[in-house]
């Protein structure tokens, strides 16, 4: 299942996060866009990725995040070795793994509950 990209549905589903304050979510994203790009599972709850990023949020200007998160947007606008797609699925998998099977060879699958896992699928199996 694709994730929604509708603004309501990504309020809703990013709640969670809300009164977390801004550098933070901004250094969330930044560690978030590093295991992407590394090819490594996140955990992606609030508390988790908050923990993750504190090296980040107050270690680094305003304006020096920005330019990361910039940089690694194009990193990630790239990363299909010559155009390549990523699917990403989310879901209630109760902290199995998916039952998505992608049509790529690069996906992530975002647990809904609880310990909500990121999935990465290894073009076989998903890890």
């Amino acid at each position: 299942m694709a994730i929604s990209c509708d603004p309501n549905d990504l309020a809703t589903a990013a709640e969670c996060f809300m009164d977390i304050p801004w550098d933070t979510r901004q250094a969330m994203r930044i560690i978030n866009w590093c295991a992407f790009l590394n090819g490594e599972p996140m955990t992606c709850t609030p508390a988790f990725l908050a923990n993750a990023a504190r090296c980040f949020a107050g270690a680094l200007s305003a304006g020096q995040m920005d330019g990361i998160e910039t940089y690694l947007s194009c990193q990630i606008a790239n990363s299909g070795g010559g155009g390549g797609a990523v699917q990403v699925f989310s879901g209630n998998y109760g902290g199995a793994a998916p039952g998505d099977v992608p049509t790529t060879s690069a996906a992530f699958a975002y647990d809904l509950d609880n310990p909500f896992t990121q999935w990465v699928w290894d073009g076989a199996a998903w890890t």
